[in-house]
């Protein structure tokens, strides 16, 4: 188990539990997930998949953004960390 950061902002932080097969290496789709950390009011993190490609990991969501309870806003976000090259194998 791998805990990386995605996305650090002023108020609020991104990171990846990845989680992998310890024979094959193979990420595991079903106990890897990503979460939202820090002043998250109106905002919530949709984690969706975790892809590995040409040793580059991304990591794909979708933020919803909420007024007084309601949904007002949604979109779709891809990650690509670079720098942690050295957890995959």
């Amino acid at each position: 188990m791998s805990v990386l950061p995605v996305k650090e902002g002023l108020s609020t932080d991104l990171s990846l539990t990845l989680i992998q097969d310890i024979e094959t290496g193979e990420i595991n789709q079903e106990f890897s997930s990503s979460n939202l950390h820090g002043l998250v009011l109106g905002l919530k993190w949709n984690h969706l998949q975790v892809i590995e490609k040409n040793g580059v990991l991304q990591v794909e969501g979708w933020y919803d953004w909420y007024l007084m309870g309601n949904r007002v806003f949604t979109n779709f976000e891809t990650y690509s960390i670079t720098e942690k090259n050295s957890v995959l194998r």
